[in-house]
């Protein structure tokens, strides 16, 4: 009976041992069986965060830097030009004007010249030099003279001097013996330059009456020859002309406006003013040829001068 008492309770015995060795066996199993899901699961957050893995490597995480993009400037265009651009201002041209009547043109500066043309009263012309009391202008592309005070000049200011031609000297011819000798010209010695004493011819045309029909004509012998003439004083003080008028350089005839056999009074001519006066020869008659006409003066000493010509007329 004992025997088996003993042996009831060995078995008892085996069995709580064998179920706390199975209860271990268990209990490790599971705390092996969460030490992997630990590590599973640590392993997947290290994955996922390149920081985490970095940090348990013991590698530190790379500084963050802010890129900044080169920018390359891009090249200035260069503005177009404007397609009005403005032009520069026009320097204007001197110019010179003539007075009403118009006036003669010269081959020089002075009275002495040849006459190679006319500008009529308001005709404008472009002015090239100067010389003195003249201009020299462009008279269809040939220089001519015109007195500056004749005409009214504009944008004169930067106009160049130049050198005048040679001065021709004027033929006067003397008087011939029918003529009286108190009213024959004086005439001017051929080797002397002329004296016209302030006094200047600003026109003298020749022609028909009104000038219908200009030097040299031809005209009629049985007509009239007409002269327009204008003088002006360029002194400061009067002077008075005991003769003017229209001379004939062949024939030595004096066609007196003022002064002369005819009781014509002197004619006086006050400082820088102008006179003018239109005739006609009406003393003799011109028979057929080419004549030569001269504008003369003379003073109260007697003294005469041409001042202007010659023109040329042709009769017959």
């Amino acid at each position: 009976m004992k025997s088996s008492g003993y042996q009831s309770g060995q078995q008892r015995t085996i069995m709580i041992v064998g179920g706390i060795i199975v209860l271990a066996l268990i209990g490790i199993g599971m705390i092996w069986i969460g030490f992997r899901l630990d590590r599973a699961g640590r392993s997947k957050d290290q994955q996922s965060s390149p920081t985490a893995t970095s940090a348990m490597a013991g590698i530190q995480p790379p500084t963050s830097q802010v890129i900044v993009p080169t920018v390359t400037p891009l090249p200035t265009a260069t503005p177009p030009l404007p397609t009005d651009t403005p032009q520069p201002t026009p320097v204007p041209e001197p110019m010179i004007v003539a007075q009403e009547g118009g006036v003669n043109l010269r081959s020089g500066p002075g009275a002495t010249f040849s006459q190679v043309g006319r500008l009529e009263g308001g005709a404008s012309a472009r002015v090239t030099g100067k010389y003195a009391d003249w201009w020299q202008i462009d008279y269809g592309g040939t220089p001519a003279w015109v007195a500056n005070w004749v005409v009214a000049d504009s944008n004169t200011g930067g106009v160049p001097e130049v050198a005048p031609p040679a001065s021709p000297i004027p033929p006067v011819s003397a008087p011939p013996t029918a003529v009286p000798a108190t009213a024959a010209p004086t005439a001017v010695p051929a080797t002397a330059v002329p004296d016209t004493r302030g006094i200047v011819s600003d026109r003298f045309d020749v022609g028909t009456e009104g000038l219908e029909v200009k030097a040299p004509g031809p005209f009629g012998n049985a007509g009239d020859i007409w002269f327009y003439m204008q003088v002006s004083n360029t002194t400061a003080g009067d002077i008075t002309l005991a003769k003017w008028g229209a001379f004939v350089e062949e024939t030595g005839d004096f066609q007196m406006s003022y002064g002369g056999p005819d009781g014509g009074k002197p004619l006086k001519v006050d400082a820088g003013k102008t006179c003018q006066h239109d005739d006609h020869i009406n003393q003799f008659t011109l028979p057929e040829g080419t004549y030569h006409l001269w504008q003369r003066v003379c003073f109260q000493d007697g003294y005469c001068v041409n001042i202007d010509g010659p023109v040329e007329i042709r009769i017959g």
